[in-house]
């Protein structure tokens, strides 16, 4: 099993911005994010795009973060603290739903 956490790239008053999850390090996603344009296969996400032109001073921090666990609960940590934060640049509010058992 991998090792994955919750990260969230918050503001200069600390306000996160996007949040997303991985099983990189911080450093590696942030150099992910920040430099996504120099990639032939690099996605122009909404947030990235925000990212370069307005996040200079945005700090990646972990909310969860990395231990063992499947990327689908991974998904379900991270959809938990997109609902609780709401960042302006995650469009998608629930990432992996459970699965609700009868």
């Amino acid at each position: 099993m991998k090792e994955y956490g919750v990260y969230g790239c918050k503001d200069e008053n600390n306000k996160p911005m996007y949040i997303g999850h991985s099983g990189l390090s911080l450093k590696q996603l942030e150099c992910n994010h920040r430099n996504y344009f120099k990639y032939v296969d690099g996605v122009a996400l909404y947030f990235r795009r925000k990212l370069v032109k307005n996040g200079e001073k945005w700090v990646f921090g972990w909310l969860h973060p990395p231990e063992k666990m499947t990327k689908k609960n991974a998904k379900i940590i991270e959809g938990k603290c997109i609902r609780q934060f709401n960042p302006k640049y995650n469009i998608d509010r629930y990432p992996e739903k459970p699965k609700k058992y009868k």
